[in-house]
């Protein structure tokens, strides 16, 4: 009688046992998923980017003009351009080359900028603008010499947007700010970014290059691996694996999630999960349960 007392004692702590490891298991993918959830998703590579001017000015004729063009400022950091006296006549064109910048996989990329711009006189200096135009060039790997202004002449820089100043100052006025970004899409390792000017008087005070990834986790069993978020308003489907010590009865292409374009995963309501394989057989292969009525 003591003898089955024992058993049943030993089964129930062995079935004890079995129900903590089910909780712990599934309590280590809920912290899994908690904590990719809480990590910085819409911004996970941002950098600000330091810039080299490789680039001289060039007039609508593709003849240098070594007068005015971007410069540095020694007191604020701000790229500064103010080519005012020309547009009375003509557009400029200075161009302002960042370095290359590793995309690190990222297919979608913004770039914002904080600017301060000089309100235009189109009378007196009709050629003047308050906006300045952002330009991306894709490469895979570092251009050793720096771009050269046979690559801008070339046009292989491809318009990303026109930033227009809604804040403008004037001679005794203080300068006010403006913010403004640009999205789109690469396919390439790295870029070039380009910024011209065209007759106006721009100071650039900063600029950041930003990717959203949708982060690896686990979830419902699934191992999903970090994902570089597509563009605005769209989703990428992303196939998962079954994590260690679990399985799936179902195929391997309904093991899916969502990656959201602000670095957040979906899951829809038809995805399916993986589940713990414990063998609970071999847990109580030992275990002699006699049960009495």
């Amino acid at each position: 009688m003591k003898r089955q007392l024992f058993h049943r004692n030993e089964a129930r702590f062995l079935l004890s046992v079995l129900v903590q490891v089910l909780f712990i298991v599934h309590l280590a993918s809920s912290e899994t998923v908690a904590r990719a959830q809480s990590e910085k998703k819409t911004v996970e590579e941002a950098a600000i980017i330091s810039f080299v001017v490789v680039a001289h000015t060039f007039s609508s004729k593709r003849e240098p003009i070594q007068k005015r063009q971007w410069s540095r400022s020694s007191q604020t950091g701000e790229y500064l351009v103010c080519d005012l006296p020309e547009t009375a006549t003509k557009s400029t064109n200075n161009w302002l080359i960042s370095n290359f910048i590793d995309l690190q996989g990222a297919v979608s990329v913004t770039v914002k900028v904080e600017f301060t711009a000089r309100q235009c006189d189109v009378q007196s200096l009709p050629f003047c603008t308050q906006s300045f135009k952002i330009y991306f060039y894709q490469m895979d790997n570092m251009i050793i010499s720096g771009v050269q202004k046979a690559t801008i002449l070339a046009g292989h820089f491809t318009l990303a947007g026109k930033i227009n100043a809604y804040n403008v100052w004037n001679s005794g006025q203080p300068r006010i700010s403006n913010k403004a970004s640009v999205q789109f899409s690469v396919q390439s390792k790295g870029l070039y970014l380009g910024f011209q000017d065209i007759g106006g008087c721009i100071a650039l005070g900063k600029v950041q290059l930003s990717a959203n990834f949708c982060p690896a986790q686990i979830s419902g069993g699934v191992n999903y691996n970090r994902t570089s978020s597509p563009p605005d308003g769209n989703s990428l489907k992303v196939y998962g694996k079954c994590a260690v010590n679990s399985q799936s009865l179902h195929h391997a292409n309904s093991l899916y999630m969502e990656c959201l374009s602000n670095g957040s995963w979906s899951r829809p309501t038809s995805a399916l999960t993986c589940f713990v394989n414990l063998d609970i057989k071999s847990l109580l292969r030992d275990v002699k349960v006699n049960v009495f009525s």
